[in-house]
């Protein structure tokens, strides 16, 4: 189905299909919201725990035996950028028991 947008019902016809994704598009981010309110009221919804970070200790040991970072890489899961941060020192091992505190609280205060 052709719509010729030169003429006035084709503008019509383009403006109204226009709106109608927009609304679907809208409604579709209102469930993803309630959803994930319902899912941190319920204490599943923790976001995504720190990886590259947590493995710090492991990249500098195995950095001091003269493993290469790609090697690092591919052997601990993470990204290479990551290896050469945590190398750098750019990257600060994470305090996890932190983390899940400041999660809780998030969760504890948009259950409110």
């Amino acid at each position: 189905m052709g719509i010729d947008t030169n003429t006035p019902t084709g503008q019509l016809m383009a403006g109204v299909m226009g709106a109608v994704a927009q609304f679907e598009r809208e409604m579709m981010l209102e469930r993803q919201r309630e959803g994930i309110k319902k899912a941190h009221g319920e204490g599943k919804y923790r976001g995504r725990a720190p990886t590259a970070a947590v493995k710090a200790a492991e990249v500098l040991a195995l950095h001091a035996q003269g493993i290469g970072p790609s090697l690092i890489a591919k052997q601990l899961r993470i990204g290479r950028t990551s290896v050469y941060r945590i190398i750098d020192g750019s990257v600060v091992k994470p305090d996890l028991k932190h983390w899940r505190s400041l999660v809780a609280r998030a969760t504890s205060l948009e259950g409110s």
